[in-house]
């Protein structure tokens, strides 16, 4: 299989080749030097040469395309089908086509031989694969028709498919769920073995059809295995063919070595699940009812594309490995030698982690490592070679756990064709790949990198949609399919619980008495609960006093029964005393610290992307350039610029100037030849790269507000996911997409592609606020969300002080913005060790999965885990009660909607525009204050950290309505202060900037905590999402708050930083307070809140009552 698929490239090689000599008595030597055009390195052409003719011998002046065939250069890969069949120029892209009819064989290869292998056995397909395979991969040897050899290989391609669709069935179907990690070795290190001879072969054997002849003689490696193999049992029973599969069941046990049970027992279990209804109703499926039935329909459409998406990107990885610079052969070997780590990493992932995690951080690792070494030059040759072959470590890891786990999703008589299905799309990809790389050539250099991230995007989005299957049984039934996707999503929680308890006799039974029949009180493990879920008949061997299988209750019982059973003595009881899930946590330890560096970290990456612009494109001093490059540069700067009365350069006019007449100091004119910079303070800048002054000196501050529209749109998507998908998969999001951006924004040229790229960059930096600030509060006790103002006060603090220090050293705004990307690999460690957040989990009705996020953050707190079926049973009341239901999934219509989420989410928005636009008009414009702007802008900074220690006391013990009241009016009265100061009060001015800044963020510290104490869980990123929308309105228009006073006047920048101080304390005043409170969980809680505040006396009476 390897051989057929990958030996195209180096059997149609891309060789060196030149236009013949037009005549037999031309010496080659002579016409490869003078009648061959040369290309700028120096090689020659490969598609034209100079005119020819007997009479006038070689016209240099012109060219034509090749008139009499080609010459090759054999040194490198020997007879090729290259040089055989004239592969080159008009007809290049045959080279590739033959890559693609390999594909296409395969692709029909699975269609015919998963139909054959369902209808007529694994075994018997297999045998039919060898006899196909040996017949026309010998007999493609001899053909001498170009057209004829690729059938050859079109049919021996679809033969190989057959052979691995029947043996990957047969394996999956006898291998237990702890050891189908084994599929590594046989389809990962088996299949990566002979992938290392193709190059060895190339360069020994030297000729195509020598290749192709050890292709078909590999088929007889096949054949004694023929005499061992048997039938896959689990077909014989989904065929009903008992005799037969009780003989190779029996078989098997000895060819293993294993006792032979009672088989007539265990052939009447296994013929009951035969002839069970469920088992019936699934038998002989077939393509049509892949698509007909809505759950395999489901989970084909995503296989299939996250099988087209991966197996493009793997094809392309390899079938251009021996295009990178340097030896093919060595290249090739030494990229085919990453599927061996691959293999174990692979194996190693099937045994202890997830599906759906280990693709998706394999597939988004990939990416990374490919946007960092697709666009470097071809003289980084090992850093091309080795980031390549980590790229392709990373997508063969991913296929590994890929290849394991269609065959884990879908149901007995179905395997193959779902098998056979998704092989179909990744053939469509394989046949599409080998033309990526002639796409490129023939659009822009940049497209194969954008068709790449698209891809690994689309793959990671069908990874999250997939079921879980990490120690499950394989789904023998449509039923089994349906639990497979319950038990990931668990959306069975959601029936009310009075139904859940009326489902039926022996489970109500058993919920009533809470006896050793109920897996909780039995202190079963999760995967014992997840057993426990109803099921159809099934081939498990019970014991003859157990209970009947005939007895278990059908699908449609609802599935809170047997996820969290709960005793009707304990419900009622407990209905009245819900307990809270960072109650069950606990007080700040080990997850809580973990959780807190985490803010602290993902600061870099956001707080450079969104203030390190000033300083990137920044207000460098200019001049018009001269007009002419004979002029001197110092004397045109003395004579031919005009002066301002402080004696500086005029930025944008000259003085006219020509040849004849020369400098004409009475006339002055806009610039005509660009401009000249100062370039001694802040070095290479996005001002000078792209002439950012004068009538462009608006894309500056455009630059500013392009970051904070990323960061507007970024908390919309990501809030929207972080409450749909959970936190952590938003978390992981936004680390691929700041990485991808961030450092390909470094090495653009255009600085249209430049600012979208840093736009994308800010939305993921939103999109990682987002998701840290809910895993924080959610997680937090009241007394410890003090130290929100650590990671997201001091931590975002610690970054800002490295700017000027940045800004300073690098000198190069590509520099700065390199910086910026490189600070997401901080970030990249944390995953290991962050949980999901249980009260998302808990919102969602998740609860197995809240049960075990609970257990592990007790464990690394080292703290004592309590019982946890009684915890569990009252966050399940309350996860089920009335208000919490009337709670989940709100969304930005429901804070519309609902009357006092309404009246908070206004406020709150009101209030985060006002601070937002005066805390980045003062951050924005700290370097501008009279002085070094470096030092300025790190002074400025600096505020911060006190800020963040008194913010955390404010929090500690004051109200959040007194403490943002006085801190906000405080720096409206220092600002007003300093504002109209002459710049040579230097140090009053940049003093005052400074205790300007102080206050604002010791309001915004409390602020922040502020919000999500008011918003409920349900919609608590929603809510924060829609106060960081207008933060980021407010931050896109601040940019332009110093230009407007520039084309007004100087006080209007006052009036509007009075007025929107004077509008954010009054919406100060209208907000619920929130000290000491517990997080709202449910629209009920808000309005408490709300009630308590406006009304603190009926609260004291209540609680004296």
């Amino acid at each position: 299989m390897a051989w057929t698929n990958m030996m195209s490239p180096l059997m149609a090689a891309d060789v060196p080749h030149w236009c013949a000599p037009p005549n037999e008595t031309i010496a080659a030597t002579w016409w490869k030097d003078h009648g061959i055009p040369r290309d700028h390195r120096g090689t020659p052409e490969g598609c034209r040469m100079y005119r020819w003719s007997s009479e006038s011998g070689l016209d240099e002046n012109e060219t034509i395309p090749c008139t009499h065939g080609w010459s090759y250069n054999k040194e490198d890969y020997g007879e090729t089908a290259t040089s055989e069949w004239n592969l080159v120029c008009g007809d290049s892209w045959k080279k590739s086509a033959m890559q693609t009819a390999v594909m296409a064989g395969s692709f029909l290869g699975v269609i015919v031989f998963a139909k054959i292998s369902d209808r007529f056995g694994r075994k018997r397909a297999f045998v039919a694969g060898i006899c196909v395979l040996l017949t026309f991969g010998i007999s493609a040897t001899f053909v001498q028709s170009f057209l004829f050899f690729n059938i050859f290989r079109f049919i021996m391609s679809a033969s190989v498919s057959g052979i691995t669709v029947a043996v990957t069935t047969l394996f999956m179907e006898i291998m237990p769920e702890k050891d189908r990690i084994y599929m590594n070795v046989g389809f990962g290190i088996g299949y990566a073995i002979p992938l290392m001879f193709i190059p060895l072969l190339s360069h020994f054997l030297r000729d195509f059809r020598h290749m192709q002849l050890a292709i078909g003689l590999s088929g007889f490696f096949l054949v004694p295995y023929l005499f061992v193999l048997e039938e896959s049992p689990k077909w014989l029973l989904a065929k009903h063919r008992l005799p037969q599969a009780e003989r190779s069941i029996v078989r098997i046990l000895k060819r293993n070595r294993r006792p032979i049970p009672n088989m007539r027992d265990v052939m009447a279990k296994l013929a009951v699940h035969a002839e069970s209804e469920n088992a019936k109703k699934s038998s002989n499926l077939g393509y049509a009812d892949m698509f007909r039935i809505p759950i395999l329909r489901r989970n084909i459409l995503y296989l299939g594309a996250l099988w087209f998406s991966g197996s493009f990107m793997s094809y392309y990885m390899a079938l251009n490995a021996h295009r990178l610079p340097g030896n093919a052969h060595l290249n090739f070997a030494i990229s085919t030698f990453a599927e061996f780590p691959s293999a174990f990493v692979g194996m190693y992932l099937l045994r202890k982690c997830r599906r759906r995690q280990t693709q998706m951080y394999n597939l988004i690792l990939a990416a990374i490592l490919f946007g960092g070494v697709y666009f470097l030059d071809d003289s980084y040759r090992w850093s091309k070679i080795y980031g390549s072959t980590i790229v392709r470590f990373f997508i063969f890891t991913h296929s590994f756990v890929k290849w394991t786990n269609v065959h884990e999703i879908n149901p007995t008589p179905a395997r193959s064709v779902g098998f056979a299905i998704v092989m179909m799309c990744s053939r469509m990809a394989g046949m599409l790949a080998p033309f990526l790389k002639d796409f490129g050539d023939w659009t822009h250099h940049s497209t194969v990198y954008i068709i790449f991230m698209v891809l690994t995007a689309v793959s990671v989005f069908c990874v999250t949609k997939l079921p879980e299957t990490l120690d499950k049984k394989l789904p023998d039934t449509i039923d089994d399919v349906e639990q497979l996707l319950k038990d990931t999503h668990r959306i069975g929680l959601k029936i009310p619980l009075s139904k859940s308890i009326e489902a039926g006799g022996s489970e109500r039974q058993n919920l009533a008495s809470g006896d050793s029949c109920n897996p909780l009180y039995r202190g079963d493990s999760k995967s014992q609960i997840q057993k426990s879920v109803a099921r159809p008949p099934g081939p498990e061997l019970e014991s003859s006093t157990g209970p009947s299988r005939a007895q278990t209750p059908p699908l449609s019982t609802p599935i809170l029964i047997t996820v969290v059973p709960i005793p009707i003595g304990i419900v009622y009881m407990l209905m009245e005393d819900d307990i809270d899930v960072i109650q069950v946590i606990g007080r700040f330890g080990t997850y809580h610290c973990i959780v807190l560096l985490l803010a602290c970290t993902r600061a870099y990456p956001v707080a450079w992307t969104n203030m390190m612009s000033p300083l990137m494109a920044a207000d460098v001093p200019h001049w018009c350039a001269p007009p002419d490059e004979t002029i001197d540069a110092a004397w045109w700067k003395d004579n031919g610029v005009p002066k301002t009365p402080k004696g500086t350069a005029v930025e944008c006019l000259m003085y006219r100037w020509s040849s004849e007449a020369g400098l004409d100091t009475n006339t002055t004119i806009p610039c005509s030849h660009g401009w000249s910079y100062d370039k001694e303070d802040y070095g290479e800048t996005a001002t000078s790269e792209w002439d950012l002054v004068c009538g462009d000196s608006w894309k500056r501050s455009g630059m500013q507000s392009v970051v904070m529209a990323g960061s507007f749109l970024g908390v919309i998507v990501f809030a929207k996911i972080s409450d749909r998908l959970g936190r952590k998969l938003a978390f992981i999001f936004g680390i691929a997409l700041l990485l991808t951006t961030g450092l390909s924004a470094a090495f653009v040229q255009s600085f249209v592609i430049f600012n979208l790229l840093r736009f994308l960059l800010s939305a993921s930096a939103s999109g990682i606020t987002v998701a840290t600030t809910a895993l924080f509060m959610e997680i937090m006790p009241e007394k410890d969300r003090i130290y929100m103002n650590v990671g997201f006060g001091m931590g975002y603090s610690i970054p800002l002080m490295f700017i000027p220090l940045l800004s300073y050293y690098l000198r190069n705004f590509r520099h700065m913005q390199l910086a910026i990307g490189l600070s997401g690999f901080l970030i990249i460690p944390y995953l290991s060790v962050l949980e999901e957040s249980p009260k998302w989990l808990l919102a969602k009705h998740r609860l197995a999965e809240a049960e075990e996020v609970i257990k592990r953050i007790l464990k690394r707190n080292k703290r004592p885990i309590p019982s946890m079926k009684e915890v569990m049973t009252r966050l399940a009341v309350h996860a089920e009660s009335e208000n919490a239901q009337k709670s989940t999934n709100l969304g930005y219509l429901d804070l519309l909607r609902v009357p006092v989420l309404r009246r908070n989410i206004f406020y709150l928005s009101i209030l985060w525009f006002c601070h937002s636009f005066v805390v980045y008009y003062i951050a924005l414009n700290a370097h501008r204050l009279p002085g070094n702007a470096h030092l300025n802008l790190a002074i400025s900074t600096f505020a911060e950290f006190p800020s963040a220690f008194v913010g955390m006391y404010l929090l500690r013990k004051c109200r959040r309505r007194q403490s943002q009241f006085f801190n906000f009016s405080t720096a409206a009265v220092v600002f007003t202060g300093v504002y109209f100061l002459d710049d040579s009060y230097r140090w009053t001015k940049v003093v005052g900037g400074f205790f300007v800044r102080f206050f604002i963020y010791v309001h915004g510290f409390v602020m922040w905590t502020n919000v999500h104490e008011i918003n409920p869980t349900p919609a608590r990123s929603v809510g924060f999402a829609v106060t960081m929308m207008f933060s980021r309105t407010a931050a896109m228009m601040a940019p332009f708050l110093k230009d407007f006073g520039d084309w007004t006047h100087h006080s209007a920048v006052y009036v509007i930083f009075l007025v929107l101080t004077i509008i954010g304390v009054f919406c100060v005043t209208k907000l619920p307070e929130t000290l000491d409170k517990k997080l709202p969980d449910t629209i009920d809680d808000v309005e408490q809140l709300l009630r308590d505040t406006l009304n603190p006396k009926l609260k004291s009476e209540k609680s004296s009552a």
